[in-house]
């Protein structure tokens, strides 16, 4: 079968890619423990006896904060126990220049690490005003009927917004929160994970899985791209009757952060790909199409932003011999190389 080589060069370049990169939004990471903190409750190893004495050993329990400088807003995920920390901590990351209180929080599930910061939104202590708290139906329901929740939204501390698994919460032009549905032990609600997209990037928070094994969505065929990546996608068709069924896997690879360029990672991604090959076909698909993007370069020192789109050669992730390969091995028919995504 004959290999058709299709090379295009596509130019994309929306306002929030060219914008001053104090300008792009991204994410903050305001805490990383299990719920119960670091040092941890009850702990006598010598470990947390240092984070004790040391309070600069200790850590905050897992939260998130999703900042959009363009419109000088931030949203936090997750209300921790430390949640008072959290917002001084990103106040002083932040150097003040965002409003105290984020514009909304947005919640996973409703075990402690998670939840009960909200507490100190009340009158005991902030005393806020309608801040919008967005979480799943049954994490709706369960702050709406249970103290001291329902006193938060009794006396309009907080506003409660219900999420739909699967669906994307518009929350500005520039971000939007999906919630996923993430299997854990869900005795007062469901737990939710959250893909962040944000300006031109995707974030994937989980912060609670009972077992991946048992996790019904695939994470590694959803893997999402950066901005600027280089990454390929593979396109299989299975023929049955008179339809047919697509499925297109995205490999990634990303600029080392040891160097500043060149993947990082594109090996093991394309270890991932040559296992998945084979398995797909066994199932009854065919490789129809393979395309190879090279991003633009912003980062340049020399200012040359195009990515090249002359196929590299032989070596052994090299384009022309990948696609020879798979043309000999798999019958792959259209191979393209683009520019710009």
């Amino acid at each position: 079968m004959r290999l058709r080589l299709i090379l295009l060069l596509v130019v994309l370049l929306p306002i929030s890619v060219l914008a001053q990169k104090e300008n792009v939004p991204y994410v903050l990471l305001l805490g990383i423990t299990q719920d119960g903190g670091y040092p941890h409750i009850g702990c006598q190893r010598k470990c947390c006896q240092q984070a004790i004495i040391d309070k600069s050993k200790s850590r905050n329990v897992i939260a998130l904060a999703i900042v959009s400088p363009t419109e000088n807003k931030w949203w936090l995920v997750e209300a921790t126990p430390n949640i008072t920390e959290q917002l001084q901590l990103f106040s002083n990351k932040t150097s003040g220049k965002y409003p105290y209180l984020p514009e909304g929080i947005f919640i996973t599930h409703a075990h402690m690490g998670h939840y009960t910061g909200l507490t100190y939104l009340g009158r005991e202590a902030f005393g806020a005003k309608e801040i919008p708290v967005y979480v799943l139906p049954k994490m709706k329901s369960y702050l709406e009927t249970n103290g001291p929740w329902s006193q938060l939204v009794q006396l309009k501390n907080i506003s409660i917004h219900q999420l739909a698994a699967e669906k994307s919460e518009i929350i500005s032009p520039f971000v939007s929160v999906t919630p996923i549905l993430v299997p854990h032990r869900d005795e007062y609600s469901e737990t939710a994970g959250f893909t962040i997209k944000a300006g031109q990037k995707n974030y994937l928070f989980i912060p609670d899985i009972n077992k991946w094994s048992i996790f019904n969505k695939d994470i590694v065929e959803d893997r999402h791209l950066l901005t600027g990546a280089e990454f390929e996608a593979y396109v299989f068709e299975n023929r049955a009757g008179t339809s047919s069924n697509v499925k297109v896997i995205f490999v990634s690879a990303f600029e080392s952060k040891s160097t500043g360029s060149g993947p990082s990672n594109f090996p093991d991604s394309k270890q991932f790909i040559e296992n998945q090959i084979p398995l797909l076909i066994r199932s009854g698909y065919k490789l129809t199409a393979q395309l190879h993007n090279h991003p633009f370069a912003f980062h340049n020192p020399t200012g040359d932003i195009a990515g090249i789109i002359i196929p590299s050669g032989c070596s052994t992730y090299g384009d022309i011999s990948t696609f020879i390969r798979y043309n000999r091995d798999y019958s792959l028919s259209e191979a393209w190389i683009t520019n710009g995504f």
